[in-house]
Formats: structure tokens, C-alpha cells, sequence
């Protein structure tokens, strides 16, 4: 990855390189330049912009080695997981539930859960509201209250089922809107 530092636009890596390529080309041998107090010949300057350039190199192969580390430890890191908590539960099997022997066998000691105090309760429960709320999410005994019984489809108008309640259910017509399952209503209480 390149510098961020820019001078007249460029990243300064860029002009290191360029600096580097061609100044020495375009000064010619006996002639100089003032750069920061001191007279440079175009080789001396393209070799002091190599040696910033050299840094720059390094920084940068170095920067893929920390790269491609971080991938392999992050390639292994679910096994050396797996590895540790088996390891934990191994010693904890040998040494029982003996603190101080776990502690010295480097097995760090079990955090006991936070007590949360009566606001913070408060808070959590408020919150578990709201988000069923958001979410229209009910526990079982409330999707239970408002489960319907059977419902009755007849296509001819012969056939009735009963409600949860034990009443008759209302035939609903297939097709028909619902303002005309509704004017079919005082019909069906008449025919019973």
C-alpha cells in the first residue's frame, strides 16, 4: 500500500520512482542542483530518491507478509478454538473443579455473570417489548388465544361445520365479495 503523503497531487512513492528513473538522464554529468543546502549531481540525486525508495519497498513487502500472516492465523484460528476448549475440559476432567489448580495450569478462571440491577432489567424487559411490538411476535400461549376453530367452505350451501364455539358457521361463498357474504347472512338464519 502505497502513502497517502502527496506533494502536487502525487503520492510521494510515485515521484521517489520517477526522481529515481529519470533525473539523471536529464541533468546533464557536470551539472548540479541545490537540494535542501547541498549541490547534487542527477546520479546523487536518483540515488538519495533510491534509498527513500528502498524504505518505501520495504514497508510495503512487509505490510503483504503482516497480510498473508494475519490470513493464516485467521485460517487456523476455529481449530486452535477447538483445540483450547477441549484442552480446558480435559484438564478441568483431571483436575476437577479445583480453581487454583486450573489457574496454574493456565486455564483462566470462569467469569461469573453480571447481576443486572433492577433498572437494567427493567430496561431489557421494556425493550424485549418493544421489539415484539416491531416485529408483531407472540409466545405461545398468545398465538393460541387467537388460533380460529374450524372454518366452514361450502360450495353448494349444504354443508356446515361448527365454530370453537359449538354454533353453526356461516357458508361463505367461493368468488364472492365480501359485502355478498354478508347480505348472504340474515338468508342462511332464516333457512335454520
Amino acid at each position: 500500500m502505497a502513502s497517502r503523503t502527496k506533494i502536487r497531487g502525487a503520492p510521494v512513492e510515485s515521484v521517489l520512482k520517477t526522481l529515481k528513473d529519470k533525473v539523471a538522464g536529464e541533468l546533464g554529468a557536470k551539472e548540479t542542483v541545490k537540494v535542501a543546502g547541498v549541490e547534487m549531481t542527477g546520479e546523487k540525486l536518483a540515488a538519495r530518491a533510491g534509498q527513500f525508495l528502498e524504505r518505501y519497498d520495504r514497508a510495503e513487502q512487509r505490510q503483504a507478509e503482516a497480510t498473508q500472516a494475519v490470513a493464516e492465523r485467521n485460517a487456523v484460528e476455529p481449530e486452535a478454538k477447538a483445540f483450547v476448549k477441549a484442552a480446558i475440559t480435559g484438564l478441568e476432567a483431571h483436575f476437577g473443579p479445583d480453581a487454583v489448580k486450573l489457574g496454574q495450569a493456565g486455564v483462566p478462571p470462569v467469569k461469573p455473570k453480571k447481576q443486572l440491577t433492577v433498572k437494567e432489567k427493567t430496561a431489557a424487559r421494556e425493550r424485549a417489548n418493544q421489539t415484539r411490538a416491531l416485529r408483531h411476535t407472540m409466545g405461545r400461549r398468545q398465538k393460541e388465544a387467537i388460533q380460529a376453530g374450524p372454518v366452514a367452505v361450502s360450495v353448494d350451501g349444504n354443508e356446515t361445520a361448527t365454530t370453537a364455539s359449538g354454533a353453526p358457521a356461516q357458508p361463505v361463498q367461493l368468488g364472492a365479495t365480501p359485502a355478498a357474504n354478508d347480505a348472504m347472512e340474515p338468508a342462511t338464519k332464516a333457512a335454520s
